[in-house]
């Protein structure tokens, strides 16, 4: 999950997006990052 966020980061050129993920498919640290980077996520 970090590594598609920080390309989708990269893709975009901002954090303004929301990422929706599947569950299983991320850690809590992942989620860590992800809210330290200032992307929202979801989980389903």
């Amino acid at each position: 999950m970090g590594a598609m966020v920080r390309r989708a980061n990269t893709i975009i050129g901002s954090s303004d997006f929301t990422a929706l993920y599947d569950k299983g498919y991320h850690t809590g640290t992942e989620f860590d990052y992800a809210h330290k980077q200032g992307f929202e996520v979801m989980a389903a």
